[in-house]
């Protein structure tokens, strides 16, 4: 009735849309089979067996980059290896460099091809980037009711061992992800005193494991820790005499807080140089 009412036709699943299968298990190598022919077809009609090796390296990188970027990391990397090192001939030919090698950049003494891996997984971190800053996106909030969120800059770990699994493998980069942020201080309401690194040298917790063990609160927000003359830190035990240097290290470290703004806390990528995340500059760090 419905799909009357909406003049469309009532289809069934798998089916195929923008050019992969949908409703298919995604394990299934069968499913592939037709975006690996494309591959396949689109390197076959380069006569590859009359370039040189540096034009087939430029032609492999040039058939990958004119695909969706979201079947990119599905290609297994033997078509590419094969067509630079034999183009279109059927003879087999040897693999003079380690595959390593050629995905090097060419500073590094590589030849600069596409590490799909690598590009992959920058892609999928740039959703957890954009997690912090689309906070009333739909696709967030969804996101955000399904899984919880403990903490203040991405939903909790997906552990359930059902269900589809594309946000749990975007979740898994999270650690990677955070140890390349530096926090920049708003109001101090989303960075925790002890957990981010928002003086850039570290968590606290990290440098001074000691105190972060005993100490009161060690959850507090960096609005709540700095009082208006002095900072509002306490511990379950009175410090012994050999921990007052580290102590003054500690409020020395803290003595380079500039104070808090007006706008919120977010996050700041140490690769970009103007500290917002992209792909290139995830993918070349």
């Amino acid at each position: 009735m419905l799909a009357g009412v909406l003049g469309c036709e009532v289809g069934s699943l798998p089916t195929v849309y923008l050019g992969l299968s949908l409703g298919a298990k995604s394990k299934a190598l069968e499913i592939w089979n037709s975006v690996i022919e494309r591959c396949e077809k689109r390197l076959s009609n380069l006569k590859g067996q009359y370039l040189s090796l540096g034009s087939r390296i430029i032609l492999v990188n040039s058939v990958l980059d004119a695909l969706p970027t979201y079947v990119m990391s599905l290609f297994p990397d033997s078509l590419r290896r094969n067509f630079i090192w034999q183009g279109n001939k059927e003879k087999k030919a040897i693999h003079l460099v380690k595959w390593e090698c050629l995905i090097t950049s060419k500073k590094d003494g590589g030849l600069g091809i596409r590490d799909l891996k690598a590009h992959n997984q920058s892609l999928l971190m740039k959703w957890l980037w954009r997690y912090n800053l689309e906070t009333d996106a739909l696709w967030r909030r969804f996101i955000h009711d399904k899984y919880g969120q403990d903490d203040q800059w991405c939903s909790n770990s997906v552990n359930c061992p059902f269900g589809v699994g594309v946000w749990r493998a975007i979740r898994s980069f999270w650690p990677l992800l955070a140890g390349n942020v530096s926090f920049k201080v708003g109001n101090g309401r989303k960075i925790l005193f002890w957990h981010d690194n928002w003086l850039g040298h570290g968590p606290l917790k990290v440098l001074f494991p000691n105190f972060y063990t005993i100490a009161t609160l060690p959850d507090i927000n960096l609005e709540s820790a700095k009082g208006v003359h002095e900072w509002n830190i306490t511990f379950r035990r009175l410090l012994h005499d050999w921990e007052l240097e580290r102590v003054v290290d500690l409020f020395k470290t803290l003595e380079s807080f500039q104070g808090f703004k007006e706008s919120e806390d977010r996050l700041c990528w140490k690769s970009g140089s103007d500290g917002v995340y992209t792909v290139k500059s995830a993918y070349n760090y």
